[in-house]
Formats: C-alpha cells, structure tokens, sequence
C-alpha cells in the first residue's frame, strides 16, 4: 500500500479478493466503471456515503468509512480546522460480529471459488467438477464458527450451483438437477433468496436443452414467484420463460417476457462478494435472449443481428461461453443463407466447444448440422467440423455426435 494513495490502494485489493471487476464493483457503488478507475487510481476521493454502501456490500465492517474519516481528520489537524471532531460523531459503530473478516479458511475458499469459475470457462469438466467438489467437502469439514459458518455456507452453495453448471457441461442432466437441488437447500439454510430462486432458473435452462419448454416455462415462472429476489434473477428466469415460450412457437408470450426482462436488468443490482449469478462473461443480457429466441421463432436475421454482438463482445478467455454462443450464431447465419459467416464462425466456435468438451456447444453445433437444405452448405459445415476434429488425437465425439450421417448426393 502506497502512502500517497491507501485509500485506493485498499479499495483495490477488497475488490479483487471478493473477486470483482472494476465494472461489477461500480454496479455496487452505483457509479461507472470510470470512476472506480479513478478512485483506486487517487485522482477522485472516495465519499463517506460510497464508502459505507461498499463495506456493506463487501461486508468489510468499517473499513473504508474509518479510512475516509481518518483521512479527513488528518486533513483537519493538518489545517487546524477546529471543526475536526465533526468527522468522529459520523462514525458508524458495527456490532463485533460484522467486524471486517479475518478468517483466513473463508478467504481461502473463496478465492479457490473465483478461480473455478475461471477455469469452467477454459477447462473440460472433468478436469474442473472434482475440483469443486474438493472446495466442497473441505467446507464441510471446516470447524464450525458462528463468525464465520454462514458465509462459508454462502459459498457452499455458490460452488454446488457451480458444480451443476459443470455436471450440465459433462452432458450429465440428472447429476446436474441433483447439484441445482443441493445448492438450493444451502441456500435456505442462510435466506440466500437469489440462490434460491435461481436454483429454478438453473432448472429451467437444463429443461430447455432437453427440448422440454413445457418445464422450462414453468420451472422459469417459480424463478420469479418471489418477490425478495433481486431483479437480475428475477429478469434471468424471464429471459429462460422466454426461451421456453419461442422454443414452443408462441412469439407473443416470448415477447412479454422479454419486456419484464430488459425491465428488470435496468434496475439490477446484486451483491457481489461471491460473484455474479448466471453469466459474468457476457454483457448484453436481453441481445442474447432476444438473439436466442429470433432463432427459434425463424427470424434468423434478427438472430444473427444479435448474438453477433453478444459474440463479438465476449472476453478471449470465456472459451465456453464463445463456444457456445458462436455455434448459436453460426447455425442462424446458415439459415440465413450467410454460409461465408457460418463457416468462419462456426469453425472458431467449434474448436472452443471440442476444447472444452461442452455438451451444451455439441447441442448448438447440432443445429448448425440441420441449419441449412443446401448440400453445398452442409459439405461445407462438415468439413469444418472434420477438420476440428480431426485435429484433436483421441476425440471421444466423432462427427457423428455432431448431428451428421455421411449423405447421398
């Protein structure tokens, strides 16, 4: 920590060992991502009401209302401004238990959490799930501590949502329900209700991959039932009710959902010590759902309009989430007629879902298999898919897997 600059110095490293961005931590603060930059940087002064909203939100006690008082206290003396005991009488006294956290196990498991989630966008399941249930079981052998038992709890449940997401990618449904389930039930031991609801969300999505919008809207609908629950929750169980609704052919239920959701996203806020639930990797929620559900309903040049946008706004490193998506778009733009895009596309998308053995990418690239009645087209789509694979020494997922038998001209 340098002397000209503790204050951001020490706004800094809070923000990342709760694992945010610059972008998430502003949403907490209710201000740009700009300014953030700025106030760790020293060229703005954190303000005591900002500071108070993020100790609440970081759970960090007093830590930053104390730095910004004693550094106006400090200010005072330095001036011999009389005034200066008024910076004491503003400070906000937390009980003991809400002191700023110590404990070096629930910072341990919580950065190991963070990194998971790095790594489930890069790595095979495989390689990831037993590794989150490792956390997991080293939770549930850590020595009880009512300091510190309820936020090692919060990030149980956190990484058994976690473990459903990977036990999904594995192409393993009901041991992905099973997690969902689990995550649900550490949930309501703490009133986690944004836990809680998404948990239906989660099983809303996993429905919709199994072609089943009925439960996807219904399972969906429970995601938004309660009314605690944050609004980005509430407007991710819509954007997957909308998903359900196109997945059915009926546009006109899509589209309201839809409008609940962009409502909803305008006034999200959510805590973020333990992360964002539902996607981090992509910016534009609604350009998704709205890209997603034109695809479904044959409006394939909106579709395209969209998820190019969502695509092409994905970090380097979300490999899973670009698999994904990319394939989405590229089987939209081959039932557009835009076979150039889907084959550059879709090569790219290809190698990110083959690298991390996505089942949910292998669904995508199905669709991109059946997206087009031209025969040049689909020669053109299975030689790509050839080449990924064929680049990959011992694939477990011949062509075949991908929704492609040899035809007969």
């Amino acid at each position: 920590m340098t002397e000209s600059n503790p204050i951001g110095e020490r706004l800094k490293a809070l923000r990342k060992r709760a694992g945010l961005g610059q972008r998430e931590m502003a949403k907490l603060a209710h201000c740009s991502t700009a300014q953030i930059s700025r106030l760790e940087h020293g060229s703005r002064r954190l303000k005591l009401d900002v500071a108070r909203i993020l100790d609440d939100e970081l759970r960090t006690g007093n830590t930053l209302q104390d730095l910004v008082l004693n550094a106006a206290e400090a200010a005072a003396r330095r001036s011999g401004n009389s005034r200066r005991g008024e910076a004491r009488v503003q400070r906000r006294r937390l009980p003991s238990h809400d002191a700023p956290d110590v404990d070096d196990l629930e910072f341990g498991c919580r950065t190991i959490f963070t990194q998971l989630r790095t790594f489930g966008q890069q790595l095979e399941p495989q390689a990831v799930l037993p590794m989150a249930e490792g956390l997991l079981e080293s939770i549930r052998r850590a020595p009880s501590r009512a300091a510190s038992g309820e936020r090692l709890t919060a990030i149980a449940a956190r990484c058994a949502d976690f473990c459903g997401w990977m036990a999904q990618e594995q192409g393993e449904d009901k041991t992905a329900l099973r997690w969902t389930k689990t995550a649900a039930r550490l949930a309501a031991r703490i009133q986690d209700h944004d836990l809680m609801a998404y948990s239906h969300v989660r099983h809303a999505e996993i429905s919709l991959y199994r072609g089943d919008p009925a439960a996807t809207i219904s399972s969906a609908k429970r995601g938004q039932a309660n009314q605690r629950t944050s609004p980005r929750v509430r407007a991710l169980g819509a954007r997957v009710e909308a998903q359900g609704h196109s997945l059915m052919g009926n546009s006109r239920a899509a589209a309201a959902c839809l409008d609940r959701m962009a409502s909803g996203l305008t006034s999200t806020r959510q805590p973020g010590s333990y992360g964002l639930l539902g996607s981090s990797t992509v910016d534009d929620h609604y350009a998704l759902a709205v890209g997603w559900c034109a695809y479904d309903q044959g409006r394939y040049a909106l579709a395209v309009d969209n998820l190019s946008r969502v695509w092409e706004a994905l970090p380097s490193s979300a490999v899973r989430a670009r698999g994904l998506y990319g394939s989405r778009l590229a089987a939209a733009a081959a039932a557009n007629g835009d076979l150039d895009l889907a084959v550059s596309v879709g090569r790219r998308a290809a190698v990110d879902v083959h690298s991390t053995r996505s089942a949910t990418g292998r669904h995508q690239l199905r669709l991109l298999a059946a997206s087009t009645e031209v025969w040049d087209g689909r020669l053109r789509i299975r030689e790509l898919l050839h080449e990924v694979i064929d680049s990959s020494v011992g694939s477990e997922f011949p062509i075949e897997a991908y929704g492609f038998q040899t035809p007969d001209r």
